[in-house]
């Protein structure tokens, strides 16, 4: 069961890597502990490139939008993914899948 889950999950994450890809969109998975500053090292690239470069963030709090708040008032593009509840801290292939399918102007290059 467990292999079928890691199969299916990655034919999602293939469909949204040639989505990137084919719109010229890089893409970066950022991950690590609460607390060990992911929302402060986003700020600051934020800061030094929003005005560069078309930004979209994937939020993936567990029941709230802080971080995601975080990034309003600058020019990206925020989709909060938020799922409440613990056992799923991560975003997999189908969560990115549907919050691209949700962004206001689609998965494309600015």
């Amino acid at each position: 069961m467990l292999e079928k889950i890691f199969a299916e999950n990655d034919v999602r994450a293939n469909v949204n890597r040639a989505a990137f890809e084919n719109n010229g969109i890089r893409a970066l998975d950022l991950m690590s502990s609460p607390g060990s500053g992911k929302t402060t090292v986003l700020g600051a690239a934020l800061d030094e490139h929003a005005d560069q470069f078309a930004i979209g963030v994937i939020e993936g709090d567990i029941t709230t939008d802080l971080d995601a708040a975080n990034g309003r008032g600058t020019q990206v593009s925020l989709l909060n993914n938020q799922h409440g509840f613990c056992a799923e801290c991560h975003l997999d292939a189908p969560m990115v899948n549907r919050a691209l399918a949700g962004a206001p102007d689609g998965v494309r290059r600015r």
